[in-house]
């Protein structure tokens, strides 16, 4: 039995409606599990790119992809391999910051290569744009302050 791994796939699909649920079904019935599931419009119009990363047995994936190709709406879907692609996730966050520790929580976000986007009474909402683990590891920094809400796009990615 192969070991389940992590693969990106890229869809490139007509923006029609239903086509994000078809994509998601034919992963649903192979019971592969789907980590990230982002939808964007294309230069052309009428058309939008799905970034999906699942993780599965490779075979299976082969399969699905098969199936992903017969879909009426998708134009094409491959994988494409992760260490041939430039990868970016964005996450907004709240972290608890008193008015002391303003002066810290910035210096720690810019140092992380996080921005500020706002700044309230007794929190602060920041943004992050970066690989997964950067997200991660920035996400664990703050917990020191207190991340109230935290908000992912998931992955999107290019090939190179």
């Amino acid at each position: 039995m192969n070991t389940p791994l992590t693969h990106l796939v890229s869809a490139y699909v007509q923006n029609v409606p239903g086509v994000s649920v078809r994509i998601a079904m034919v992963f649903a019935r192979r019971g592969y599990n789907i980590e990230s599931f982002v939808g964007s419009e294309t230069i052309t119009p009428g058309f939008s790119i799905i970034n999906i990363v699942a993780t599965g047995d490779s075979r299976v994936l082969g399969l699905i992809i098969d199936q992903l190709n017969k879909l009426v709406n998708v134009v094409e879907a491959k994988e494409i391999e992760v260490t041939r692609a430039v990868s970016r996730e964005l996450a907004l966050f709240r972290v608890k910051v008193e008015h002391i520790q303003r002066t810290e929580a910035v210096m720690v976000a810019n140092a992380a290569g996080c921005e500020v986007v706002d700044v309230h009474p007794g929190y602060m909402n920041l943004q992050c744009v970066g690989s997964t683990e950067k997200i991660n590891g920035v996400i664990k920094i703050f917990s020191d302050f207190g991340v109230l809400e935290l908000v992912r796009t998931g992955k999107i990615f290019l090939p190179e």
